[in-house]
């Protein structure tokens, strides 16, 4: 056990609903967590990997303690996501003047694979 632990009551906690996000993973957010005495006194010793809290609990207390932290990190995990697909599609594309595109086409270029 690490220092005094607090408990809350369930009415006390705001149930909330994380994406299942990989980078929503708890081993990912448990390394901020580590760093936080506030945090790590509302959990259960969390040193072994192996045995860490149910994901709902986690997220339950950290949304407890840390509210502004949880919306930040989500609303960023939800950006992030909302925004790939526009990245991947800049990453598939190329830029053709006007000049060159009618050229193409009048040429009868295939523009496809």
């Amino acid at each position: 056990m690490i220092g005094k632990k607090f408990a809350f009551r369930k009415s006390d906690i705001v149930m909330t609903r994380i994406p299942s996000y990989p980078e929503l993973a708890m081993s990912e957010i448990l390394k901020h967590c580590m760093q936080s005495p506030e945090v790590l006194s509302c959990l259960p010793d969390i040193r072994n990997p192996k045995k860490l809290p149910p994901r709902e609990f986690f997220w339950h207390i950290l949304n407890k303690v840390k509210p502004e932290y949880v919306s930040l990190i989500v609303a960023q995990a939800v950006e992030n996501r909302d925004n790939k697909p526009v990245q991947q599609a800049k990453v598939n594309a190329i830029e053709l003047k006007v000049e060159l595109f009618e050229k193409m086409m009048a040429a009868n270029i295939s523009l496809g694979k």
